[in-house]
């Protein structure tokens, strides 16, 4: 789906991002190599990186750019005023040693899922989902568990604007098929993730509510799939995540 439907933007912040996006991609980059990326002038490329050097989001060594620390002072920051995860991030540690896999905490912000924090046990799997990273929410057990606990209008909007891409032949990709789906994690209370998003790795995911009900994110427990079947993710790892849950929630209520 493309997001920028329908939107009024200013075409030279458009190009902003599209170069900052390019350069996350790609690392460092030279001028011309940039700007055949994004399909603009070396003149005009080269002035949006001055401007970026000057502020200090983009380093340049000798003609190469790649983005500065700048960007990640912002993102400490943003992090930083989110309640949950200050309140969320023991609670991940305890979780990866008991389970001994990956546990992660996620927050939607304009229909995507963004891991916040996260802990490592010793058989974690290493994935491209580090923090920082943005996601669909239809494909992981975090971003399904909060999709279930959103009312179905907003869960339509969600996905008319991100779409249902798939990204495993075990992905989600039509819409009556992803609401069956959330009703029945309605019902259990917990959400699964068998291959969804990663071939060979399954999840439990599990929403977080405010005091008010509602939902701020979800955390999950996630490995390789050899290691938690479906009968252990719908058991045990089910009953370990949704206590951190409700201690999360009580933490966040009277902290």
């Amino acid at each position: 789906m493309n997001d920028r439907r329908n939107r009024r933007t200013i075409q030279s912040d458009e190009v902003l991002f599209d170069i900052i996006e390019r350069m996350e991609q790609e690392g460092e980059v030279g001028v011309s190599e940039l700007a055949t990326s994004v399909d603009r002038s070396k003149s005009t490329v080269h002035a949006h990186l001055t401007s970026l050097e000057n502020r200090g989001y983009v380093v340049n060594t000798d003609g190469r750019y790649r983005l500065g620390l700048r960007f990640f002072d912002l993102g400490v920051h943003v992090r930083n005023n989110i309640d949950l995860y200050h309140v969320a991030s023991p609670k991940l540690v305890e979780l990866a040693n008991e389970s001994e896999e990956n546990a992660r905490c996620v927050v939607e912000e304009n229909g995507l899922g963004t891991f916040i924090a996260g802990a490592m046990g010793p058989h974690s799997v290493n994935t491209d989902a580090r923090i920082g990273t943005q996601t669909n929410l239809h494909c992981i057990s975090g971003g399904k568990a909060i999709l279930a606990s959103l009312p179905e209008r907003r869960v339509r909007d969600i996905v008319d604007r991100r779409g249902l891409p798939k990204r495993t032949e075990n992905t989600i990709t039509d819409l009556d098929a992803l609401l069956d789906e959330l009703a029945t994690i309605r019902e259990n209370g917990y959400a699964l993730n068998r291959g969804e998003s990663i071939n060979g790795i399954h999840a439990v995911g599990v929403p977080i509510h405010d005091a008010d009900g509602g939902v701020v994110g979800a955390i999950s427990i996630s490995g390789a799939a050899n290691r938690l079947p479906i009968d252990r993710c719908r058991t045990e790892i089910a009953n370990l995540i949704n206590a951190a849950a409700n201690e999360i929630e009580l933490n966040l209520t009277y902290a």
